[in-house]
């Protein structure tokens, strides 16, 4: 006997509780990737915030070190930069829009610039932040979705495990035995007793 004719039976069995579980992983999956979608543009969005924050406040910091020109200062702001999320990039660029520091990755698709100045107005350069565009929160959280849906899934199976052993199971309805009309005499004609296998008789 082959595995297939094996399971078939019980395949057959459970037929509404493995309906009821296709069911249930076809709408989590739906709702699945509308929340995943969902979270990976709000993400993006707090990420390009944050950069935009950092990077006002990295200008602020850079200004004087850009407009004097002094290397070390801005590739040590750049380095302490590089440190805070969700950054992965710095690049400074003069006046003349040359660039002169760089820290960390040199291409993002999360990109923020801000204009440094300096405190009276005359303008220093401009900063640019990279930011992380890792997909780590977001394997994170698929991986816990999965296991989300495994573990309701599991759960389904086991009620219906547990239902089934403890209710009783439903009795199959009685073959009824076919009761045979009664025999009716007609004139000239003698009945035919099944019961006692006796053969009609004949014409008086």
């Amino acid at each position: 006997m082959s595995l297939r004719e094996q399971w078939r039976p019980w395949i057959r069995q459970q037929r509404s509780l493995l309906r009821e579980l296709i069911l249930m992983l076809l709408a989590m999956l739906v709702v699945g990737v509308y929340f995943l979608e969902h979270f990976s543009a709000r993400l993006e969005q707090e990420r390009k915030v944050q950069l935009q924050a950092l990077a006002e406040q990295t200008a602020r910091r850079a200004a004087e070190a850009l407009a004097s020109d002094d290397s070390i200062s801005i590739n040590l702001i750049g380095r302490e930069t590089v440190q805070l999320a969700p950054v992965a990039g710095v690049r400074f660029l003069d006046a003349a829009d040359i660039q002169v520091g760089l820290s960390g990755v040199s291409r993002s698709d999360l990109v923020v610039s801000v204009p440094v100045a300096l405190p009276d107005g005359e303008l220093a350069g401009t900063l640019t932040l990279l930011g992380d565009t890792s997909a780590l929160p977001r394997q994170r959280l698929e991986a816990g979705f999965v296991l989300a849906v495994l573990c309701l899934l599991l759960l389904r199976v086991a009620v219906a495990l547990i239902q089934q052993r403890l209710l009783p199971p439903v009795p199959e309805s009685e073959e009824t035995t076919p009761v045979e009309p009664p025999c009716s005499i007609t004139a000239g004609h003698a009945c035919i007793d099944a019961g006692a296998g006796r053969a009609p008789a004949g014409r008086r």
